[in-house]
């Protein structure tokens, strides 16, 4: 019994002493030293020499926003030219592809032939193969695709 209460002793005594240490910590976090130190101190830089700057900017293109092109000939005369764009031929002519979503395959009970449920720009349509709406054609039919014609071009389209 007596080591128990030596060993209890011992422990409240290290306990103590620890919480006394957190204590002065904290407390000393909370001082006003902080405070005491003046603000007279002034920061100094060291002086850099700064070299000129000998690039040079090439501002020879063409502004893309303004309509025309101000050119300063030699006289000091300016001379105004119309903006001028190029387009490409290919790309003026091109149809956009329709929107087509393909639903799935359907059997015609009286003719016993499939047909492909179609959604061509927001409508649907019921199409057999070989069937031709709005130059887009059918050309083959699968359970999960199909293959159309539109302008010389196929596309699969996928369910």
């Amino acid at each position: 019994m007596k080591d128990n209460k030596i060993t209890q002793i011992f422990l409240i005594i290290v306990v103590v002493i620890v919480w006394g240490l957190i204590m002065v910590r904290v407390i000393g976090n909370f001082s006003s030293e902080e405070s005491s130190i003046e603000n007279n101190s002034s920061v100094s830089f060291p002086d850099i020499d700064q070299e000129e700057d000998t690039s040079k900017l090439l501002l020879n293109y063409n502004d893309p926003f303004l309509e025309h092109i101000d050119i300063v000939s030699s006289q000091n005369t300016k001379i105004r030219l119309p903006k001028t764009t190029t387009v490409d031929s290919n790309k003026r002519f091109q149809k956009s592809f329709p929107k087509i979503k393909y639903y799935g395959l359907i059997t015609n009970k009286k003719t016993l032939k499939l047909v492909a449920i179609l959604n061509i720009d927001g409508e649907q349509y019921l199409v057999q193969q070989g069937q031709e709406i709005f130059g887009i054609k059918l050309l083959e039919m699968q359970n999960d695709s199909i293959l159309i014609n539109y302008e010389n071009e196929k596309k699969w389209i996928c369910k």
